[in-house]
């Protein structure tokens, strides 16, 4: 998908979108001054107001940082429209960027959400602890946190031969 993006908005919406698992309401809230690309970090008002720091990975920075650096309006919003007035994105507009994105690509079922699931399913098949990723998703219950995480059959037996012998 990443690919198929037509310009450096569209490559810094879907990075961002997988590597933090920040809801879509969460992206569209952003604004530059949120986001700490030296730390990779960001700071997001998600459900249930409250604020959360989520972390992005070194391609987020890079692409945020080159869109960052080819907008030409004053702008805080971290997402907006490529004409002017410059407005905040907003989510149904995200979903629009999404879908067309999945119409270059040919991958189906391009939603917000589901970077949401991508993310906590990478984490969680790659060692990374049920406590941390339901600290980044901003889940109060790991229950809820356990609905994101589909687990490989691979890791399973891994962690199974693992730790019982």
């Amino acid at each position: 998908m990443r690919s198929c993006c037509s310009d450096l908005r569209e490559r810094a919406i879907i990075d961002i979108l997988y590597s933090s698992g920040i809801r879509v309401s969460e992206l569209c809230g952003l604004d530059k001054s949120d986001i700490d690309l030296d730390k990779r970090e960001i700071t997001v008002f998600g459900k249930g107001g409250k604020w959360r720091t989520s972390y992005i990975d070194a391609s987020a920075v890079v692409s945020l940082k080159a869109y960052f650096d080819s907008r030409n309006d004053d702008s805080q919003a971290a997402f907006v429209s490529q004409r002017r007035p410059h407005q905040r994105l907003q989510p149904k507009a995200v979903r629009n960027i999404l879908h067309d994105i999945s119409e270059r690509s040919g991958v189906e079922n391009v939603i917000p959400h589901r970077f949401r699931h991508t993310m906590a399913t990478t984490g969680i098949n790659s060692g990374m602890p049920i406590e941390s990723v339901q600290a980044v998703l901003g889940h109060s219950e790991i229950s809820t946190t356990m609905r994101y995480a589909h687990v490989s059959n691979e890791k399973v037996r891994n962690d199974h031969r693992r730790y019982i012998q």
